[in-house]
């Protein structure tokens, strides 16, 4: 009897031994801990580029004058015209520097330089240069011509905009935003173009520029790939009141020229937050 005690005593401390055992190297489960997401900073730089066809047109207006003709032998009149020096390539870029106000509105100011590549002069109504001496004669044709040359355009832009999430995880992207913006400030158009010099086009050329006040209003989506940074789209049409300009024909005389900017530009970069 005292062995079946003794022996059931040794078995429950047996087992309970084990017990503790088990109780001391049993693995827990790992906690999961969550990180916290990275709130982007609220002050940005971009870079934006663009290069294809111009939708860009510089409407001319020139005054009425006096010339000469035949190397200075022959006073004619010019008569005041209208048409566009239409564009075939426009490229160029931005940097923009700005601050979110609130989640979804920020401002910034951007500068930029692009580059008009002008192909051709459209003359909207054709009109004749006449000479007095010969009783109004008609001596020269002011008509389309082909043209050769650019234009640079440098701009500088105070800016605000509204941007609104409207999709969040989708492939790589962790957020896509839409907004609108719109900006004021200066354009400095650089002229630099020559008329083709045929029979009825003497060479008149266009080397000057004037500083401008602009605007400019735009759309664009803002893709964020990562805690801070972002592909940027965003197009704009930018305007500008008219430049004054001069004119020099072949004979040399100066025309006064009016020129007012339109343009559409497409541009892509980066947007770095911080």
């Amino acid at each position: 009897m005292k062995f079946l005690i003794t022996l059931t005593s040794v078995l429950a401390l047996g087992t309970a031994a084990a017990n503790a055992a088990d109780a001391v190297y049993v693995d827990e489960a790992p906690i999961a801990v969550e990180t916290p997401a990275v709130e982007p900073g609220r002050f940005y730089i971009e870079a934006r580029f663009g290069y294809g066809p111009a939708l860009a047109d510089l409407d001319v207006e020139t005054a009425a004058t006096t010339g000469t003709v035949l190397g200075g032998a022959l006073a004619v009149d010019i008569p005041a015209t209208n048409g566009t020096i239409e564009s075939e390539l426009l490229y160029g870029g931005v940097f923009e520097a700005g601050y979110f106000v609130t989640d979804i509105f920020r401002v910034g100011v951007e500068a930029g330089i692009g580059r008009l590549k002008n192909d051709y002069l459209d003359i909207s109504d054709p009109a004749a240069i006449t000479a007095p001496a010969l009783l109004g004669a008609t001596v020269g044709t002011i008509q389309d011509a082909q043209l050769d040359g650019g234009s640079t355009i440098y701009q500088g832009f105070i800016k605000g905009a509204v941007e609104v999430p409207v999709a969040h995880n989708i492939g790589f992207a962790r957020q896509i935003s839409v907004f609108g913006t719109a900006g004021i400030g200066l354009l400095h158009l650089d002229v630099d173009v020559e008329q083709e010099n045929t029979a009825d086009n003497n060479g008149t050329t266009i080397d000057d520029s004037d500083t401008v006040l602009a605007g400019k209003i735009g759309l664009g989506v803002a893709t964020q790939l990562t805690d801070h940074i972002s592909l940027v789209t965003e197009a704009n049409y930018i305007f500008a009141e008219d430049g004054e300009f001069t004119a020099v024909t072949a004979e040399g005389t100066e025309i006064d020229t009016r020129i007012e900017t339109e343009a559409i530009t497409l541009q892509t970069g980066l947007r770095i937050r911080f």
